[in-house]
């Protein structure tokens, strides 16, 4: 939603609200992976110590590589001035 105010000839205001949804990268093959830093790592029971992280591959039921993020509210402001 937005709404432009004009001051007076030149100038004028545009105030909005706009909504962005960032939606998760997907790939064809299921090819992508990340970093999950909350995994217990593969190398802990090795080490003797507590480490965590490791990758976290795509799957035909999971295809992204992360959430889709609803949560994208910004604010738009604007401003025109016509110079001649």
């Amino acid at each position: 939603m937005q709404d432009s105010w004009r001051v007076n000839r030149r100038l004028t205001v545009h105030l909005g609200m706009r909504w962005e949804v960032q939606v998760g990268r997907t790939e064809r093959y299921n090819r992508l992976n990340n970093f999950d830093f909350n995994l217990p790592s593969p190398l802990a029971q090795q080490a003797g110590l507590a480490l965590t992280g490791g990758l976290v591959f795509a799957t035909a039921d999971n295809r992204t590589a992360c959430n889709t993020d609803w949560s994208g509210i910004a604010p738009h402001f604007g401003v025109a001035y016509k110079i001649t």
